[in-house]
């Protein structure tokens, strides 16, 4: 991955955010990267490690979109690789994000979106070339910077910071409706739970498909949720209206 010449404003504000933590950047290290497909940009996220994280990282640190997988990238996908659209079951209460003839609704373009299982994800990432997050990569990440709080900006939960049940907005939010943590990243407390890449646990039985791992929080949630350490799982068939997804790549 290369960093066009349009890329220097993020990668030099994202450069900067990494040197008011202390943090140090590799040589030759993109602090931001814009893949060709989607063009979703990542920023580089520094190693780390956490107790509540499963998982080594990479010494060299890895890249995390800055924003979950929108409607509008999604979309795309589906346009390219003739892939199911978004389908989950709705009731006449939340009809706020269904799709019809593999498009999603007028005004929601730059929601995240929801409605895709596990394998959606893998399908998505497969097809623009990056991966699903690890546990530790995503925990790393949401933490931006500060490894001993709850939420990516403190201890305390705080509605003005995510979208989590407390504000009953009853419906996701356009990814830039928030304000980025410490590492530039977006929606990484609330809005919509994020598939991860590792297995919740060791399915009890060979048959079985494990259940796979969901972090973050969503609008349905409340706030306990939310925090940087808190884990659900969910069979990786699921379709639901508050799980969406975001990509890692390697550095």
């Amino acid at each position: 991955m290369s960093c066009p010449i349009h890329l220097t404003e993020p990668a030099e504000a994202h450069a900067a955010r990494l040197r008011t933590l202390n943090l140090k950047i590799p040589p030759h290290c993109p602090t931001a990267v814009q893949n060709e497909i989607d063009n979703g940009i990542a920023f580089w996220i520094p190693p780390g490690k956490y107790p509540f994280a499963s998982g080594a990282l990479s010494p060299n640190g890895f890249y995390l979109d800055r924003f979950p997988v929108t409607n509008t990238q999604y979309a795309t996908f589906v346009s390219a690789t003739g892939h199911q659209p978004p389908s989950c079951k709705f009731n006449q209460t939340r009809n706020w994000n269904r799709w019809e003839d593999g498009k999603p609704p007028e005004g929601f373009e730059l929601h995240p979106v929801v409605g895709v299982s596990f394998h959606d994800a893998e399908a998505y990432c497969i097809w623009s070339g990056k991966r699903l997050p690890t546990e530790t990569e995503w925990e790393t990440a949401a933490r931006g910077g500060l490894p001993d709080t709850k939420f990516p900006w403190g201890n305390d939960p705080d509605p003005k910071k995510a979208n989590y049940r407390y504000i009953r907005l009853d419906g996701t939010t356009p990814i830039t409706t928030y304000e980025p943590n410490g590492y530039g990243l977006h929606d990484m407390a609330g809005n919509t739970y994020e598939w991860c890449a590792n297995p919740y646990a060791t399915s009890p039985s060979p048959s079985e498909a494990p259940m796979r791992t969901l972090r973050g929080g969503s609008w349905l949630t409340r706030a306990h949720r939310a925090q940087c350490a808190a884990r659900m799982a969910a069979p990786p068939s699921t379709r639901n209206w508050h799980i969406g997804f975001r990509c890692a790549s390697s550095f």
